[in-house]
């Protein structure tokens, strides 16, 4: 609690729990086998040209025809679908069986690889590149500082921790550890502060013995961490760099710098060794490599120089090599379970060994897709990827209309509870197999919907731009985000039409959607007047008996209702769990509904009507919030479509009245 002495005005800020902001709901998801770009990675476009870029245009690149006749593949075609009826922001999740090339390069010694270099493109083309690794230092030959100074003024009984020296005292640095020559040889003084204006050295310990000689840095002994070097600055060393420390006549020693400041190095740990400063200078090389990126046929080379393998060093190798071609990474970890473990290696042995002149190392293994054995697995590896995007509303699969794979589509969007599915019938299904299909892929709580038939569209990737089938769910997608748009994610998504195609490959009348559309397969037809193709249908794939869940727009809106509230909330999470925090929360969710109220997604001729929110001891009795739990109770009433209009029209005539419905 605060305390108040003084007395006076006192101002307070109080932070709330803040506005519930409705969440987006017309991100779409995409899955299938693409001319290029990354495999089970999904990545956000918000064009149908970043897709070209990203993902390659069929009949544009090196291997159009395997993607447009054996046999076709849809992603690029729902894509342009989804954009060319109102989407703006998707994810593509490649899938297939193309593998990236590559290589894995051993170390100056030991047996784990140095480093992994992959062609960025899957495919055969990677196989063309290759990749030399030369060593190079940026300090060879660096000397340690070895600076001597007369002492003029020897210390005195009562100042036995400051002397002057000769010399300009900036020879020296606070830290430097020193001993004067005609002082025991196991003499070794700490400069703790330098005063410049006299020349004095302040030193951490009394000296003790003879008066006057010359003051030195002290030699290198096992345990010293501080390094000065001669030069007025430690260019080329960082924090990570692999070192040696090397005098003639004294074994050299390996080291990791720690830090660097101005002209002194810090070790990560002591040396072992012993290093005079006299005589013999003692050098300091530090140890990078350079690595050189060769495309085939021969084009100009990419050469990245001064790399580290340590992650501290600003030029560690993975985040340095910024290649159109290559990515360098460390190679995956080596089984636990071999016996024995493989051998780490120490810097700066842990480098790629070098490679012979002329003899570059090539990457291989790297192979195009074979799209006839995309199954099921990749599918599903595509769909599992998704697990990781927060923001995706619906996912689709064009190319894939097994009721096995769709099924797991629908499950995945289930378990996440804030995306639903969009499922196509297979191609030139007639009704009594649209039905059969869409009893294999009923959705718990409504989470899928399923489109037939398919559409016809002009080919976009042909010279002659002749119709074609194309699977529906990319062009329904589109419709989703056009409707969120206006009025919102509340109205259904159908009685719209479907831009860019042309007709259908099957026509559906009357009689044949009637038990379509009980059984929750909605149609698109084409009505007279109509020059396209329209959406009439709503349903979700739910059990025939399920109402709450019936149609597509229900289930949209709640799921956008519930991550709203959810995201909103997240501020009132470890706060006390009294009234005061209760109040709070009733009136956060309280607003942002009248909101949704007010936008025409709730059933009701007041706010009261349309929602309620119960926050109260009976749903929170002590025990629960002695567990720190919170339980918010919310009712709301959606606007469900007028699926069907009766009209009911009477003759009148004097006190008879027909009635026709």
């Amino acid at each position: 609690m605060p305390v108040y002495s003084t007395p006076g005005v006192i101002i307070e800020e109080i932070t709330g729990l803040g506005v519930i902001a409705g969440v987006a709901t017309s991100t779409g998801g995409f899955i299938g086998p693409a001319l290029e770009g990354p495999i089970n990675e999904p990545r956000r476009i918000f064009s149908w040209e970043e897709f070209e870029e990203r993902y390659g245009r069929p009949g544009a690149g090196p291997r159009p025809d395997v993607y447009l006749t054996d046999p076709v593949r849809y992603l690029a075609h729902a894509v342009a679908g989804f954009f060319a009826n109102g989407g703006g922001e998707a994810y593509i999740c490649r899938v297939g069986t193309a593998a990236r090339a590559f290589a894995e390069l051993n170390p100056v010694s030991g047996t784990v690889k140095a480093l992994r270099v992959e062609a960025l493109k899957e495919g055969q083309a990677g196989n063309q590149l290759t990749v030399a690794i030369a060593h190079s230092s940026t300090v060879n030959g660096v000397e340690l500082a070895r600076p001597v100074s007369a002492i003029s003024i020897p210390p005195t009984a009562t100042e036995r921790r400051r002397m002057t020296v000769v010399n300009a005292a900036t020879l020296f640095r606070v830290g430097d550890i020193v001993r004067r020559t005609n002082a025991s040889a196991a003499e070794r003084l700490v400069i703790e502060d330098i005063v410049l204006a006299t020349n004095v050295v302040v030193v951490t310990a009394d000296m003790v013995g003879v008066a006057g000689g010359e003051l030195r840095l002290a030699s290198l002994t096992p345990g010293t961490r501080r390094l000065r070097l001669a030069e007025t600055k430690a260019k080329g060393l960082f924090a990570g760099s692999a070192i040696t420390i090397a005098r003639t006549g004294s074994p050299p020693e390996q080291a990791t710098v720690a830090s660097v400041e101005g002209d002194t190095v810090t070790l990560d740990k002591g040396i072992t060794g012993t290093f005079e400063l006299t005589g013999a200078p003692v050098t300091v090389t530090s140890h990078e490599f350079d690595v050189t990126v060769q495309p085939q046929p021969a084009a100009g080379p990419e050469t990245y120089g001064g790399l580290s393998m340590s992650r501290r060093h600003p030029r560690y190798f993975e985040t340095t090599i910024s290649s159109p071609r290559v990515r360098a990474l460390q190679p995956p970890a080596a089984d636990v379970l071999v016996v024995p473990a493989p051998v780490v290696a120490a810097p700066p042995n842990d480098r790629p060994r070098a490679t012979t002149a002329g003899s570059p190392v090539a990457l291989t293994s790297g192979a195009d897709d074979d799209l006839r054995s995309i199954g099921t697995d990749r599918y599903v590896a595509g769909i599992n990827a998704f697990d990781a995007i927060d923001d995706v509303n619906f996912l689709a699969i064009p190319d894939a209309q097994d009721t096995t794979t769709q099924s797991h589509l629908t499950d995945r969007c289930v378990r996440h509870g804030d995306r639903v599915a969009i499922l196509d019938t297979p191609a030139g299904a007639d009704v009594d197999a649209a039905l059969t299909h869409r009893a294999a892929v009923e959705s718990e709580r409504g989470f899928a919907a399923l489109y037939h038939p398919w559409l016809l569209v002009p080919d976009p990737f042909s010279p002659t731009g002749e119709p074609m089938p194309v699977p529906p769910c990319g062009h329904v997608a589109g419709i989703f985000a056009r409707v969120d748009a206006n009025p919102g994610v509340h109205k259904a998504p159908a009685n719209e039409t479907v831009r860019g195609a042309n007709g259908l490959q099957t026509l559906i009348g009357d009689a044949a959607q009637g038990p379509l559309n009980r059984a929750g397969v909605n149609t698109i037809r084409v009505f007279p007047g109509r020059a396209r193709p329209v959406v009439w249908g709503a349903r979700t794939t739910v059990a025939a008996d399920v109402t709450d869940w019936r149609y597509v727009n229900v289930r949209r809106l709640l799921c956008y209702i519930e991550e709203s509230i959810q995201e909103g909330l997240r501020g009132a999470v470890f706060r006390p769990n009294d009234l005061a925090l209760w109040q709070q929360v009733r009136r956060s969710i309280t607003a942002f509904l009248t909101g949704v109220w007010r936008d025409g997604a709730l059933f009701g001729a007041t706010a009261d009507q349309a929602f309620r929110v119960r926050i109260d001891e009976a749903i929170n009795p002590p025990a629960s919030r002695a567990l720190g739990q919170l339980f918010v109770e919310v009712r709301v009433a959606p606007v469900r479509p007028a699926e069907f209009i009766v009209v009911r029209i009477a003759l009148f005539d004097g006190d008879a009245e027909a009635i026709e419905a």
